[in-house]
């Protein structure tokens, strides 16, 4: 009889120390769901405040922060120190600083906006790179900017635009 007691003791100690084992796998599992959960909650926020950031850009284009042509394989290269040299290109969202770069890839003289006013389109390509928390993103857009007057001729087939963004993209450095 003392040997049964013995094996159901030994049993029960087992699995407690199962269920045990199993309460922790779950406690961790949790935590890390938890943290994962925050970072992608962080990094939505952040994609949030510089597509805002963007968006102010956008509507300024401040001729101050134009650049030559340059690759995205090179401007995300760029150190830090070189985004922030021009302060005139730079702001912030609560504790989200940015900075930004605004490249001229020419002229359209053939744009019909909302297919009836005729307009000379000025492309502009934005690049974005924000930094929170020593973690960078880097957003770029392409917009249209409109000209009334121009001088241009038109040498192709007249056609319709948007005003404004036409794309954006998030760049991973």
């Amino acid at each position: 009889m003392k040997s049964i007691s013995g094996i159901a003791l030994i049993t029960v100690l087992l699995f407690l120390q199962i269920f045990a084992i199993l309460g922790l796998c779950a406690i961790q599992m949790a935590w890390i769901e938890t943290k994962q959960s925050r970072e992608k909650w962080q990094s939505h926020v952040r994609h949030q405040m510089a597509n805002d950031a963007l968006n102010k850009i956008e509507k300024s284009l401040n001729q101050e922060c134009l650049i030559p042509i340059t690759p995205i394989n090179q401007l995300i290269t760029y150190s830090l120190s070189w985004w922030q040299f021009r302060s005139n290109c730079a702001g912030n969202f609560r504790s989200f600083q940015y900075y930004y770069r605004i490249e001229f890839l020419g002229f359209d003289p053939c744009a019909y906006a909302q297919e009836k006013y005729k307009i000379i389109a000025k492309y502009y390509r934005i690049t974005l790179v924000g930094v929170e928390d020593n973690i960078k993103i880097v957003l770029q857009s392409t917009v249209i900017s409109p000209i009334h007057d121009g001088e241009l001729s038109c040498s192709k087939k007249p056609h319709n635009i948007k005003v404004g963004r036409q794309m954006m993209r998030e760049i991973y450095p």
